[in-house]
């Protein structure tokens, strides 16, 4: 609802999970409900709940995820998520892991590409980082921030990053 009156709100939901409502569009940054970060059950837990119950989210009109590392890319909180009907943005050759989950609204953007979705852009950019979700795949899929922007706003996300030369352009 809020998104539709245009007051911008950024809620910090836990880790790199935030919800952000600005531009007449409501979306997420790297959802993660899952109590672990692992494929494995007894994985890194969850220090502290998520702030708000994943039923209790407003309509979300799309996703945005960085690193493709379990506590950024959780393929159970994305399925949840597509189920409502809701896009994914990921990173270059991470769709096929979320497709072979069954998620198919799964968009895969390389640095400084571009989509429309209602009255924002959504920008895929740089950052300073790397991938893996197995012992053997490390670096083979690309990691990013983004960028969202509206007629009036602008809200960026780095991601897992670290400083680097990007942050000026």
């Amino acid at each position: 609802e809020n998104a539709l009156g245009s007051v911008p709100t950024v809620t910090w939901v836990g880790h790199s999970t935030l919800l952000v409502q600005m531009g007449h569009t409501t979306f997420l940054t790297d959802p993660t409900w899952s109590p672990t970060a692992s494929p494995i059950a007894f994985g890194p837990r969850r220090f502290v709940e998520p702030g708000l119950a994943i039923d209790d989210l407003p309509a979300i009109d799309f996703v945005v995820v960085s690193p493709n590392h379990y506590g950024h890319m959780d393929l159970e909180t994305l399925k949840a998520l597509a189920t409502r009907g809701t896009r994914i943005f990921v990173p270059l050759a991470n769709a096929a892991t979320l497709r072979a989950a069954g998620i198919d609204a799964v968009e895969e953007l390389d640095w400084w590409e571009t989509r429309t979705v209602e009255q924002v852009e959504v920008h895929c950019v740089p950052a300073q980082h790397w991938s893996r979700r197995g012992l053997f795949d490390e670096d083979r899929a690309l990691w990013s921030g983004w960028v969202v922007t509206a007629a009036d706003r602008r809200f960026y996300f780095a991601g897992d990053t670290g400083m680097f030369s990007g942050f000026e352009e």
